[in-house]
């Protein structure tokens, strides 16, 4: 009877130590899935960079080329391209400290849709002109 007894009271353990063992790949997969998500924000963010910076080029050379550069105002337009992109991520990881990794995660990616209408809202409303002197 000993053994029915001990067989009884180490079924509830056993159940505890799945449950357990199930809960670790879910941690797991969300951890994945945080880092997954946080890498595919900043790649946008990069990208957001970089095409401002691309912006800035060539818009430095067709000024070169169809007048005698850029004109004040469109260098401040083309450095608040580059500069909101980097700010805004910087603002957002600097709010998301010490905070959950899906608020981190939320936040970055509201940033980055304040980024995308300033971008274009800047390439509708600014007329090409603006940009040469």
């Amino acid at each position: 009877m000993t053994n029915a007894q001990d067989v009884e009271t180490n079924e509830p353990a056993a159940q505890e130590v799945e449950a357990h063992e199930a809960a670790a790949p879910s941690k797991l997969s969300h951890t994945i899935w945080f880092w997954v998500g946080c890498i595919a924000v900043i790649g946008l963010y990069a990208y957001a960079i970089s095409a401002a910076i691309g912006n800035w080029i060539g818009m430095d050379q067709l000024a070169t080329i169809l007048a005698d550069g850029l004109s004040d105002i469109g260098r401040v337009w083309l450095v608040v391209g580059v500069a909101v992109p980097s700010l805004t991520l910087l603002v957002s990881l600097l709010i998301g400290v010490g905070k959950k990794r899906s608020t981190k995660l939320l936040l970055m990616v509201a940033g980055l849709t304040v980024v995308a209408v300033l971008q274009l809202d800047m390439m509708h409303l600014v007329p090409t002109t603006t940009y040469l002197g």
